[in-house]
């Protein structure tokens, strides 16, 4: 009997999300609890970045997404894209027939839990994710006694994008809010955009030492753990099994070029497909299913 395989689906504008990749199989083979995983994901690279779009654009582009994922043959869904489970979180669940994660309620729900007294925190996101206070308001259903400042960072994506993670011109950028975030006076800063925790360490760097770096993929993944509905872990299992399909709706080699400067390494096989590909899974799972006498018709 072969192994069982869940698939996780996931999906972000572009590389950002394989920051949350990366955090699920760190985990998985430490647990070394899984039979087998394949991970689903989808870059939807021609229309980055999604941080500087209208609401409405962000939510028809999730219904595409998620239909496209479902498709695909995702037993769970994780927007691996904060400016869209900020925007567009319940038209996701709306959409999607298995179960969707995000990274924002559970970072919301381990800052308001772990938080000692009276604390501030920051939140470096896109425009979208900050002008929507998502954090400040996930935060807000948890506990009252902290003070969130979320700042929109709209170079960022775009830096990240290029591969040019260690540059001074990037520090340069990054040094702009730090110094926000220093003046502000935060005890920890929430890398809110699944492409921010590639620029951890040169921001880090400009922080003082006591500002603690949340990535929020990690206590996604926490939270995944201790969820019923997340992806089952066998307590009997033989050794980890995981796989990894990549599509993107943009340049192949560009995709390429900016994961292996973010990961370190190659990574892996990359497969194209077309924004009309996910337009055409959207419009289908919208249409309402034929009665059963138009489907005789229909056949006849």
């Amino acid at each position: 009997m072969g192994k069982r395989q869940t698939t996780i689906g996931l999906f972000d504008s572009g590389v950002g999300g394989l920051s949350v990749v990366r955090q699920l199989e760190s985990y998985f083979t430490t647990r070394g609890e899984l039979e087998s995983y394949r991970f689903l994901y989808l870059g939807d690279t021609a229309r980055l970045p999604y941080g500087n779009r209208p609401a409405q654009e962000i939510k028809t582009f999730v219904e595409e997404i998620v239909a496209w994922l479902t498709n695909k043959g995702a037993d769970q869904i994780i927007m691996a894209c904060n400016t869209s489970a900020a925007l567009a979180y319940s038209v996701a669940c709306a959409q999607s027939k298995v179960p969707v994660f995000d990274l924002i309620r559970p970072t919301a729900e381990h800052l308001a839990k772990s938080a000692r007294g009276k604390q501030k925190i920051g939140v470096l996101a896109t425009n979208a994710t900050a002008k929507s206070q998502a954090f400040s308001k996930a935060i807000k259903e948890f506990t009252n006694d902290l003070e969130v400042v979320e700042i929109g960072c709209p170079e960022l994506v775009g830096i990240v994008e290029s591969g040019d993670i260690d540059s001074d011109a990037t520090k340069k950028v990054l040094s702009k809010y730090a110094s926000q975030l220093e003046k502000a006076g935060v005890d920890s800063v929430v890398l809110g955009c699944t492409h921010y925790p590639f620029l951890a360490g040169p921001l880090s760097s400009l922080l003082p030492e006591n500002v603690q770096l949340v990535d929020p993929a990690a206590l996604m993944v926490r939270s995944l753990s201790k969820n019923k509905t997340s992806p089952q872990l066998l307590d009997d299992s033989n050794e980890v099994e995981i796989t990894k399909e990549l599509y993107v709706t943009g340049p192949l080699a560009d995709f390429a070029a900016s994961a292996q400067a973010c990961l370190g390494q190659a990574p892996g096989t990359i497969y194209g497909i077309t924004v009309q590909d996910l337009q055409t899974a959207r419009t289908e799972a919208l249409q309402p299913a034929l009665p059963v006498a138009d489907i005789s018709t229909a056949l006849s």
